[in-house]
Order: structure tokens, then C-alpha cells, then sequence
């Protein structure tokens, strides 16, 4: 793994702030790339765990919510070849973060890399559960 990467979520879920919310540097949104890349292709297994930093004072500054932020430590992408393609679950299991989703999420997923990549976002993959939200 290379890179920085931050998901976290605000205390008690706030309504305009709602679900988990991703940055990654450079470094991270190659790596993550690379990483959907994979899953997509059959080369990795249909999951990855991936360590988290804590998002700086600069990437909260960005959605700008004055609640607490909840840092997850772990983050476990799982690309589900037998769901259907619009499947997207997140689930908190004691700060590891677990993403599943089928191959049309997984698109989005990598947009939403791509965006971050690029200085945008501030949009939202919705599933079943939260909600993950990409920030630059």
C-alpha cells in the first residue's frame, strides 16, 4: 500500500452530514486504483484490508461540519462477483469499515477516485446502510 488514505464519519450522523466520508492523497488514490483494478480483473482475492490515517485538519475543513469526527482504522473493500451489480452495503465493525459492492458500484467507487483525484466531489455512492461521501 502506498499513500494516505482517511475515511471517517461525524458523531451521532448528522443530517446534512450523513455516512462515511473518504480523501485520499496522490499517492492513495493511485493505490486504490490500482487496488479496483484488481478486484475487478480476478487478480486479488474479492477483498483487501487497508489501513487508515486519521484525516487531517485541511480534509475536514472541506465538508466543514462542526460535529466530532469518528476516524475508522481499517477500511476492507470487497468486490461481490455473485451480488447484484448495484449492491453497496458499509458497515462499522469497531472502527474497521467494511465496503461491499457489485460491479456497477465498484465504477463508481473508482469515480469517485477520480474525482478526489482531480480536486472534486461531494457526492455520495448509496446503498443499503450509509452512505460514503468523496471529498478532495
Amino acid at each position: 500500500m502506498s499513500g494516505v488514505i482517511s475515511v471517517w464519519h461525524y458523531e451521532g450522523f448528522p443530517r446534512n452530514y450523513h455516512g462515511y466520508h473518504l480523501n485520499a492523497d496522490a499517492d492513495g488514490c493511485v493505490f486504490l486504483k490500482w487496488l479496483m483494478d484488481r478486484l475487478r480483473d480476478g487478480r486479488f482475492p474479492d477483498r483487501k484490508g487497508i489501513k487508515l490515517t486519521a484525516p487531517t485538519a485541511a480534509q475536514l475543513a472541506v465538508p466543514n461540519c462542526r460535529a466530532k469526527c469518528v476516524s475508522a482504522t481499517h477500511l476492507d473493500l470487497r468486490y461481490r462477483r455473485d451480488a447484484p451489480d448495484d449492491h453497496f452495503t458499509v458497515e462499522d465493525r469497531d472502527g474497521r469499515l467494511v465496503i461491499e459492492m457489485g460491479l456497477s458500484k465498484l465504477a463508481e467507487f473508482e469515480r469517485g477516485i477520480d474525482d478526489i483525484c482531480r480536486g472534486e466531489g461531494d457526492w455520495a455512492i448509496h446503498g443499503v446502510g450509509r452512505s460514503l461521501w468523496f471529498w478532495w
